[in-house]
């Protein structure tokens, strides 16, 4: 993927191939797909910043098995591992 400007270039004259615009529609149109392109992409750095928050596990790998629980690495909720059974109680998060 180009840059912003390569982006807006590429959907204005796209858009100037199949429609006869005037010099002050042709800069207009630059402005408003530019404008919205960096609206766009200034939401999709948003959502990453918040899913690269959401995406730390809840503990460390190590701490998370034990040897009778086991922790859940996204909610850090605890499962007793039953010898009796030989498998560890399941839950949804």
């Amino acid at each position: 993927m180009g840059s912003l400007l390569e982006m807006t270039a590429s959907i204005v004259s796209s858009h100037a191939s199949k429609t006869t615009m005037l010099g002050d529609e042709l800069i207009k149109e630059l402005q408003k797909v530019h404008a919205f392109l960096q609206k766009l992409e200034g939401e999709k750095l948003g959502e990453a910043s918040e899913t690269a928050k959401t995406d730390v596990p809840a503990m460390s790998l190590k701490n998370a098995f034990r040897s009778d629980q086991v922790f859940c690495l996204i909610c850090g909720k605890c499962g007793r591992f039953r010898e009796d059974v030989g498998n560890v109680a399941l839950y949804k998060c």
